[in-house]
């Protein structure tokens, strides 16, 4: 019973409860996952990050080592809900310079460069470098016009259905 309450209510949280087809939401769903993802993959292998102290401080099951790990759960999932929301907003044709719309986009930027801030000073215990925020903040803006392009696809390709999808059977 709550289970199928909250399953109602995520539609609407989501935005995904206007017209559009399952292989729709999930395109969306899936970019709005995976794209941050990978992006923050990326990131940690382009850092210039001492792997051999990051193992040690994981064998040692150090404090640095689960800030690391809760602040990235704490990132990831941020950056998914901020990403799902974003997405959906576009495909919606949501106006891009509404006050939500814009924190969307900063979210997703903040996010990368925060990542970054917290692998260089978990894992190596140091300050970031200019050069990797800003490649932390590249990475954001990336998935934001990564993201904004498929909303426009999916936006484009669900008008037609639009109206089919609404139709009382």
């Amino acid at each position: 019973m709550a289970a199928g309450r909250l399953e109602a209510s995520s539609g609407r949280w989501w935005k995904l409860d206007c017209p559009m087809t399952m292989t729709q939401a999930a395109v969306m769903m899936a970019a709005a996952a995976w794209l941050p993802l990978l992006g923050l993959i990326g990131l940690a292998f382009w850092l210039n990050l001492n792997r051999e102290e990051a193992v040690r401080q994981m064998v040692q099951r150090s404090p640095a080592w689960v800030v690391l790990n809760l602040g990235s759960v704490v990132v990831m999932v941020g950056l998914t809900m901020v990403c799902a929301r974003w997405i959906v907003a576009v495909a919606r044709g949501v106006e891009l310079r509404s006050g939500a719309v814009m924190g969307y986009v900063v979210g997703i930027v903040v996010l990368p460069a925060l990542a970054v801030v917290l692998m260089a000073g978990c894992l190596n215990g140091r300050v970031a470098t200019a050069g990797e925020v800003v490649w932390g903040l590249a990475v954001g803006a990336m998935v934001v016009v990564l993201q904004w392009g498929i909303g426009r696809v999916i936006g484009a390709m669900r008008r037609p259905y639009a109206e089919w999808l609404v139709l009382e059977v």
